[in-house]
């Protein structure tokens, strides 16, 4: 994401479309030829491929498209035999491979806030890339991150840090891609389509399918979560399911936990009641069995709202149908923030805003002392809060405050001498107690040689 806004804050020289003339052709031909002989690959290899490809482009009247490429091996095929015009689409499709690579992108020599803003409007530009405001922050997130980095006294790749000041993005303003819920209907489509199914998608059967949506739907566990929960982790009487050594996820509606029975009392105790899949796999899965079912996986967003994107029915989906069920009944915003494992409360309240009247996301902001789950009391109350961290306290913060200062005093040290002219960064290490060669192998080469060189 870095490389792609520098290289979006410069004008990129573009690739000229075909057709070319011969020498053009006999240029890309040759750079081609030298591209294969540097991989090391046998010389009467590159004498083959570069024969037929040059014979295919020739025949092409240099039209290096897929269509003049399409015609050119249908006149070569007259008269020849089948494996012999299979190894013309083979070489000509290697040539292909490489002449479509994405070229190197020319970047700035130096970094600034300029380049990078200008790099982030031109990826935001609908005419141009059209990145999502959400992409925007990603790519933000990576710069700040960067510029930090790079900007460190000790590093001294930058002078200072040149995304400090960027802005983020509102996403409210341009949807994209927003999660649509399971209403009660639709899931319970969903689960029967699995269950009744006799097709094994990636290894899974429908049954367990059919448990591993009811599960997500009902508790919002994580794909993390389910490649280590085991079967013993499941209280199917009490209808709950503890993660963690701290955390209990009740089952929402507690009539899931009578349908997931089957399927947990026949693993072992400490089975996975989930093997662990891969992303894909798991969208996989969900759209063949949404197809089945009847269901839509993606479509616009209903009109009447702000939003212009479509809504998406996936995996996080199933998650914040049990977040939905739980905003419904009121459970309070602190205790839904740990049953989904949201890094942020906002995260939670921008949900409960989408279900719920401002008023009545205002008063499940605190958690009532007497507030229970199901009549009984909740891991989320019996936790002690957690103690604010405070300076130099517990054991080891005598040593942790005593190093930071010795590090603040350092880089304190280092800004008065590099600032001073004839500064030589190994004689300051030497006054520093540091021996420099040692110091240089610990550090990367190009910050030793860019420290050398400003002395």
């Amino acid at each position: 994401m870095i490389i792609a806004v520098l290289a979006a804050s410069v004008k990129q020289p573009a690739r000229k479309p075909g057709p070319y003339t011969a020498q053009r052709v006999e240029a890309l031909v040759e750079e081609y030829r030298g591209v294969l002989l540097s991989q090391c690959v046998s010389k009467r290899y590159v004498r083959k491929t570069v024969e037929r490809t040059r014979r295919v482009i020739r025949e092409a009247g240099g039209d290096i498209s897929k269509a003049g490429i399409e015609k050119a091996l249908l006149s070569l095929s007259a008269g020849r035999k089948a494996i012999t015009l299979d190894a013309y689409r083979a070489s000509i499709l290697a040539f292909f491979n490489w002449y479509s690579r994405p070229e190197v992108p020319v970047l700035p020599h130096t970094v600034t806030a300029d380049h990078l803003e200008r790099g982030l409007a031109c990826l935001g530009d609908k005419a141009g890339a059209n990145w999502s405001p959400g992409t925007l922050n990603a790519a933000v997130n990576a710069l700040k991150t960067f510029g930090r980095w790079a900007s460190d006294p000790v590093r001294g790749y930058l002078d200072r840090d040149p995304a400090q000041h960027l802005r983020w993005f509102d996403r409210s303003k341009d949807v994209r891609r927003r999660r649509s819920v399971f209403p009660p209907a639709a899931l319970r489509r969903l689960v029967q389509m699995a269950e009744s199914s006799d097709r094994v998608i990636h290894g899974v059967a429908g049954a367990e399918r059919a448990a591993l949506y009811l599960t997500v739907a009902s508790t919002g566990l994580l794909p993390v979560d389910l490649q280590s929960l085991t079967a013993n982790r499941f209280d199917l009487d009490r209808a709950e399911v503890r993660v963690g050594d701290d955390l209990v996820i009740p089952i929402n509606p507690p009539d899931a936990a009578d349908r997931l029975r089957s399927h947990i009392e026949a693993l072992s105790p400490n089975q996975i009641a989930f093997p662990a899949r891969p992303q894909s796999q798991l969208i996989a899965m969900l759209r063949a069995d949404l197809s089945g079912a009847g269901i839509e996986y993606s479509r616009p967003i209903p009109e009447g709202e702000a939003a212009e994107g479509r809504e998406v029915r996936d995996y996080v989906a199933l998650r914040l149908t049990f977040c939905e069920r739980g905003a419904r009944i009121g459970v309070p915003l602190p205790v839904m923030q740990g049953w989904m494992r949201h890094s942020a409360a906002t995260t939670t309240r921008d949900l409960y805003r989408r279900w719920l009247p401002p008023d009545e996301v205002d008063a499940l902001r605190t958690v009532p002392p007497n507030w229970r789950w199901e009549g009984r009391a909740n891991v989320a109350t019996q936790l002690p809060p957690k103690p604010k961290r405070k300076p130099i306290k517990g054991a080891g913060g005598a040593a942790r405050a005593r190093d930071e200062a010795e590090r603040l005093d350092y880089l304190q040290r280092y800004d008065r001498a590099s600032t001073a002219p004839g500064f030589n960064f190994d004689r300051f290490l030497e006054d520093e107690g540091v021996d420099p060669p040692t110091h240089h192998k610990r550090m990367n080469w190009r910050t030793t040689r860019e420290k050398r060189s400003g002395s």
